[in-house]
């Protein structure tokens, strides 16, 4: 297979995008269909308004997640991805005030992640969708 330089950076930007995607779409399906479950999440970290912050969640993880993978408003879904990636990593992921060793060191490596996701999302952030794109179509 022979693919021109063009094609292949829009393959690669294409597969960045769903894979980056996938965790929030996944996140906030799950949230949504499992509302009790993501409203204790919320309460159990101490934050104020819970059903208000977990709708918002939602919205951002659906909204943000479908427009990275449809390459629509890509900057923007993914700016409102990553900021909620930083939020939720320095709510959630605080390995410096662990106490437990094992634990501490789970929240560093899951706050690492976070950062690689950060890192994909700077990428599309700069990049943009490539052609392969729901809207506005792709064109060279």
């Amino acid at each position: 297979m022979n693919l021109s330089n063009d094609t292949a950076a829009d393959i690669g930007l294409l597969l960045a995008r769903l894979m980056l995607s996938l965790v929030f779409l996944w996140s906030g399906i799950d949230k949504a269909a499992h509302w009790s479950e993501g409203l204790g999440e919320i309460v159990s970290a101490g934050l104020p308004y819970p059903s208000l912050l977990l709708a918002a969640t939602v919205l951002v993880q659906l909204g943000g997640g479908l427009s990275v993978v449809a390459g629509s408003f890509i900057q923007l879904g993914g700016m409102a991805l990553a900021g909620f990636t930083v939020v939720a990593t320095m709510l959630f992921h605080d390995f410096w005030a662990v106490a437990d060793l094992v634990e501490r060191q789970h929240q560093l490596t899951t706050f690492l992640e976070h950062v690689a996701i950060l890192g994909g999302f700077t990428a599309v952030i700069f990049l943009g969708a490539g052609r392969l794109r729901v809207f506005p179509p792709g064109r060279k």
